[in-house]
């Protein structure tokens, strides 16, 4: 049984033979995973590792050499403080829709309302927007619209694992189950990627993430049309809309914003300098 930083060294010639970026940080990673462990123990121990664990340790090495997502092989991820489960068919979380939350949260905590709050995420994935604002507003009554059930599976899952009790997944095209309901919050990250721009995509999401969650349409803004068309409807005055946007689609998500009926809204820049989150106030 070879000690865990022999074969860790092992693992990361593997991973970088293969062209996987970060290869002693993703096998770190892997190791930690299996062994529920921090790097403090891993470097000060440096414990043996069973044949068991080397096995599967392996086997997620092979299916990494395939450019299967990290997220996927362990089936989970972090998003916002929580343990968010994935599996295929549903999107990885990423780390700049986590700003989309936080705009959304200081949004949200500036709105003057005589009822309890209603929130909807729309596309809702599996679940770890509508999560986390059901974290920060506990009494809130949030609820989580996708088409998948696959998906809403695990968002429902989600919600066990992470205590929320005041989330409600339905499954449905955007508004259409939502259809009797008003809101003070509606936030989406819908797919906007420009159909023709999936297949370059880097390997990991080009061959693993479900393109249904990726697919904008021809310009990428297809789905931005429908839930801008639409938000007035089920928005209660001084509402709020959160969007996540992809590069490039600030200006057109504000001409159709405009051409919905709205006036007040503003775009923030992610930490590469995309505008990554609109806000669109029911002024």
């Amino acid at each position: 049984m070879p000690p865990l930083l022999e074969t860790l060294r092992a693992v990361a010639s593997s991973l970088r033979s293969g062209n996987i970026d970060d290869s002693w940080k993703e096998g770190e990673e892997m190791i930690l995973h299996l062994l529920n462990a921090d790097r403090t123990t891993l470097y000060r121990d440096n414990p043996d590792l069973d044949d068991p664990t080397i096995n599967r340790l392996y086997g997620m090495v092979k299916r990494r050499l395939k450019r299967e997502p990290l997220q996927y092989i362990f089936g989970e991820t972090d998003f916002y403080g929580m343990k968010i489960e994935i599996g295929p068919g549903v999107l990885i979380p990423r780390p700049e829709t986590e700003i989309v939350v936080e705009k959304a949260i200081e949004e949200a905590r500036g709105l003057k309302k005589d009822e309890p709050m209603m929130i909807l995420d729309l596309c809702c994935g599996s679940g770890c927007i509508a999560l986390s604002l059901a974290g920060r507003f506990p009494d809130a009554s949030i609820y989580g619209v996708d088409l998948s059930a696959a998906t809403l599976k695990y968002a429902a899952r989600n919600a066990i694992i992470n205590g929320m009790k005041n989330v409600s997944f339905v499954q449905g095209d955007l508004f259409e189950p939502v259809r009797d309901r008003k809101f003070h919050l509606i936030i989406s990250n819908p797919p906007y990627i420009r159909s023709r721009d999936i297949e370059s995509l880097q390997p990991e999401i080009a061959l693993y993430e479900p393109p249904e969650a990726l697919d904008g349409g021809e310009d990428g803004v297809k789905y931005y049309k429908i839930i801008l068309s639409q938000a007035k409807d089920y928005l209660y005055k001084k509402g709020i809309l959160v969007l996540e946007t992809g590069d490039g689609q600030s200006t057109l998500i504000e001409s159709m914003a405009k051409a919905s009926g709205f006036s007040d809204m503003e775009f923030i820049k992610d930490y590469s300098g995309i505008y990554r989150v609109a806000i669109i106030r029911n002024r």
